[in-house]
């Protein structure tokens, strides 16, 4: 039996990534999709949406839904995955988890405290050459790794060619936006594959023409005792090529991922290489997966793969390198939680 069709979905935001959540519920096999529309983003819901609208949460609650996903502005993240987590739901939020650590504990304690599961939608962890890689690592192929290095670069006007960017919340720092936080998913990626580091220095500005009053760009370092990471973030480049990279090197051998080209390689030593391609990949796929996971462990049947607390982690770190620039300094990291 698909384990969507018994579960009624509430998606919170119908932004572009609620949209496409929606869709992909749909496409599971959930029979009714909810939605509250926050009416704060940019994009009007397409009349084939197939999704039942409401406007108050109360009312959308009234129909019993089960499980909810939480795509509204990122300031709203937690307190609204709270309310949810309170009625009975298993939530899933988009990422990231939030733009402050207020509330992120008792976030977590009362998902804990319900049995509920609360996941965080960090989906390049379910990027096939990202497992591949996380494998690697494990299998020691790399020998010891001394640097990683994970950077993104996307334009913030190709993303709405028909629509005002300067309206998305992508570009809006009292909605939780900046460049740092909306590709979140760089700082996530490292913590994934290498952990925790003790310090964060870091620089975030905004230095570009694009109109925000939040940053634009940031180079992130991350200390660890036996090896160097750092994230690039901007929201400058216009190029696809070389936009999405993650870089590993260690002792006996070394790894590009361009997740613009959907390719993997590993150089080692006397000219010994290895390229891993994906054809013809749709990049939905990775937003499948994170739901055919979250259900999974709805289930009982496996872990989440990004849970509360790894969703902290990142906004942690993200909040450590906005310290670390505006103050000049180093940041010893402790305890996240």
């Amino acid at each position: 039996m698909n384990h969507f069709a018994s579960h009624l979905f509430l998606v919170i935001g119908l932004g572009s990534i609620g949209q496409r959540h929606a869709r992909n519920l749909k496409q599971l096999g959930a029979p009714r999709v909810l939605a509250l529309r926050t009416h704060l983003g940019m994009r009007a819901a397409p009349d084939n949406l197939e999704v039942e609208s409401f406007d108050i949460l109360d009312d959308a609650l009234a129909q019993s839904p089960d499980i909810a996903v939480v795509c509204n502005p990122t300031r709203w993240h937690v307190e609204t995955a709270r309310a949810l987590v309170e009625a009975g739901l298993h939530v899933l939020i988009e990422k990231p988890l939030s733009n402050s650590m207020l509330g992120v504990k008792e976030l977590i304690h009362a998902a804990e405290e319900r049995a509920r599961i609360l996941a965080v939608a960090q989906t390049l962890r379910f990027y096939p050459h990202v497992q591949t890689a996380r494998a690697w690592l494990r299998e020691g192929r790399l020998g010891a790794v001394r640097y990683i290095r994970a950077a993104v670069g996307q334009h913030p006007p190709a993303w709405f060619p028909a629509q005002d960017y300067r309206a998305s919340y992508a570009v809006r720092r009292e909605l939780g936006g900046g460049a740092t936080l909306t590709f979140i998913h760089e700082i996530d990626l490292v913590l994934y594959l290498m952990g925790m580091p003790q310090t964060i220095t870091a620089r975030a500005a905004h230095l570009s023409s694009i109109q925000t009053d939040a940053d634009d760009i940031s180079e992130i370092i991350f200390g660890y005792p036996e090896l160097l990471g750092s994230v690039h973030i901007d929201y400058v480049q216009k190029s696809p090529l070389r936009s999405r990279y993650l870089q590993i090197v260690g002792e006996d051998a070394a790894l590009w991922l361009d997740f613009a080209k959907h390719t993997l390689e590993l150089y080692g030593a006397e000219e010994q290489y290895e390229i891993h391609a994906l054809e013809n990949f749709d990049p939905n796929q990775i937003h499948l997966d994170l739901l055919e996971n979250f259900m999974d462990a709805v289930k009982g049947r496996a872990q989440v793969e990004a849970n509360g607390q790894a969703g902290a982690r990142a906004v942690r770190v993200a909040l450590a390198a906005f310290e670390s620039s505006a103050r000049g300094v180093t940041i010893e990291l402790g305890e996240t939680l």
